[in-house]
């Protein structure tokens, strides 16, 4: 007997399995994007939790947004308030890059960067 499984990487989905009948990941750098996805979809708290931790530890300019959306789409707070976090210190970087217009436009999310972008002008106002 064969299962297909066509919505993520196999090297993703080999990570997941790694896990749960192991409890360990090896290299999750590599597959967080694509595992976290998994872990949430399969119910795997503990796993999306240390996908949350590696993928915050790699916030970038570059990625800040794509990691947003990933973990606003994926339930994931606390990687989305580290994400928000660094978007606020970074914003001015990150409103060069070609993912800020799909933020822009994304009203709900970019309502949540706006609101901690207000909370830094109050304090720097006093």
């Amino acid at each position: 007997n064969e299962v297909t499984i066509e919505d993520c990487q196999p090297s993703a989905f080999e990570a997941l399995l790694k896990w749960l009948y192991l409890e360990e990941v090896e290299g999750i750098e590599q597959v967080h994007y694509e595992l976290l996805p998994l872990a949430d979809k399969y119910d795997v708290d503990a796993l999306k939790r240390i996908c949350e931790r590696s993928l915050s530890d790699a916030i970038s300019v570059e990625n800040a947004i794509k990691t947003l959306r990933l973990a606003d789409l994926h339930r994931a707070s606390f990687l989305k308030k580290k994400s928000l976090h660094f978007i606020k210190t970074c914003v001015p970087e990150i409103a060069k890059t070609e993912d800020w217009p799909s933020l822009v436009s994304d009203s709900k999310l970019f309502e949540e960067v706006v609101l901690v972008l207000g909370s830094l002008v109050k304090t720097l106002i006093g």
